[in-house]
């Protein structure tokens, strides 16, 4: 008990020493914003790909095997580059237009701003 309460009592010390400016509160608020931006951007910018088969349908997505059955549905985000073959009848590719891996580096950019990389991606 006494244990805790000695931690308690450095804590509080401790925290009785932090002085924020208000430029510094909003420097830290500008910071957040910033990063809150950057991550819905990032998060809102996958192509959502649906497919129904009409009829039975094998084909590869991205070099992988599928295959579904008439009036089965294929639903994928799609964040980078995206191959479908259908075999002898198409070969698709479908990419978003800014890539995840480009809109990831403008997240982690914000976060070293703040000086927080630790900060989940998305709050």
């Amino acid at each position: 008990m006494n244990a805790q309460r000695g931690e308690l009592l450095a804590a509080r010390e401790t925290l009785s020493g932090i002085h924020i400016t208000r430029a510094g509160r909003k420097a830290i608020q500008a910071a957040a914003s910033a990063l809150d931006v950057a991550t819905r951007t990032r998060d809102n910018a996958a192509t959502c790909l649906t497919i129904e088969a009409q009829q039975a349908l094998d084909w590869q997505l991205d070099g992988e095997p599928v295959t579904l059955r008439a009036g089965e549905t294929l639903d994928r985000h799609v964040a980078a580059a995206l191959q479908l073959e259908i075999p002898e009848l198409a070969h698709i590719r479908i990419a978003p237009a800014t890539s995840a891996g480009e809109l990831a580096a403008e997240v982690d950019a914000r976060q070293q701003e703040t000086g927080y990389s630790c900060w989940p991606a998305s709050r």
